[in-house]
């Protein structure tokens, strides 16, 4: 499409007769006719320059575009007004996004301020929760402190007499086999000894 878009803000309040938008669209004033009579909820010129003959800027803009799907993309009539009511809805929509974004950036700190403070004010309220707990229950917990440790104590006591009867048992065994080793060297020697006194006989 060539870039013949013409800027409202060109026209502003100036208007043009028919033949002076064919002439600007490259066609006949029939055709132009032909386009106000199909698309007449488009072309709302009588609100505009309250003379129904007359065009405005924004009115040539929309026959221009007209012009273009209807010849250059083939759109029938109401693919073309199916065109222009879905981009006035993305233009509503874009409105009512700017206004959203302009009341939440208004109301951003007051939120921002107002969640501070409710969580502050929880934060401290636990904090507060909390250190009355400890001194309420100092003593329990004290309590509760000194028999872990005895408890490990009396582990740790447990442990290392265990561990000492093991020794214990380990010295014993150790003594026995000790015990073992000796009496078989003892024997070979009365064997070896009983041996050589038979060889001289």
């Amino acid at each position: 499409m060539e870039n013949n878009a013409i800027n409202i803000s060109d026209f502003k309040n100036v208007t043009y007769k028919i033949r002076e938008v064919a002439k600007m669209l490259n066609t006949n004033t029939q055709t132009i006719k032909n386009y106000c009579s199909t698309f007449r909820t488009i072309l709302n010129r009588s609100n505009i320059s309250g003379r129904k003959g007359d065009f405005t800027g924004d009115d040539i803009n929309k026959l221009k575009m007209i012009q273009y799907l209807s010849k250059q993309k083939h759109y029938k009539p109401q693919q073309i007004i199916d065109y222009f009511s879905y981009n006035d809805s993305l233009g509503s929509k874009k409105e009512l996004e700017f206004i959203a974004e302009t009341i939440y950036t208004l109301i951003k700190p007051e939120i921002e301020n107002t969640i501070k403070d409710s969580i502050d004010t929880t934060i401290q309220e636990h904090s507060t929760n909390i250190r009355n707990d400890i001194k309420i229950n100092g003593k329990e917990i004290t309590g509760r402190i000194n028999k872990v440790l005895s408890s490990n104590n009396s582990l740790i006591s447990s442990m290392t007499e265990t561990k000492n009867l093991i020794k214990s048992i380990e010295d014993n065994q150790n003594q026995y086999l000790s015990r073992i080793e000796r009496r078989k060297h003892k024997n070979k020697w009365y064997n070896n000894l009983f041996k050589i006194s038979n060889k001289n006989k």
